[in-house]
């Protein structure tokens, strides 16, 4: 959650963007150990998450227009991917 003040965010004509909840997000995580590698090489695992954003806020509003799309989404999502090793 991202609460903010009115003059955190501004939107394109300069005014304030709004106070109280700006951003909720939520991004579950799954992660697989790649066991196959064995521990010779280190432990290595594979991860998968999907982050979704509710924007609700005028001035972020504003900025997503400008750098995401020429719409005004209030409801974006994120697919990450990854694979890591501990030695």
């Amino acid at each position: 959650m991202n609460i903010v003040g009115s003059s955190f965010y501004q939107q394109f004509d300069g005014s304030d963007g709004g106070s109280g909840l700006a951003v909720v997000s939520v991004s579950p995580k799954v992660g697989v150990p790649l066991k196959f590698l064995g521990v010779s090489h280190g432990a290595w695992k594979a991860s998968f998450a999907v982050s979704y954003f509710h924007l609700s806020n005028d001035g972020l509003l504003d900025g997503n227009q400008v750098l995401a799309n020429p719409t005004r989404e209030s409801n974006l999502l994120q697919f990450h991917g990854g694979v890591s090793v501990f030695f």
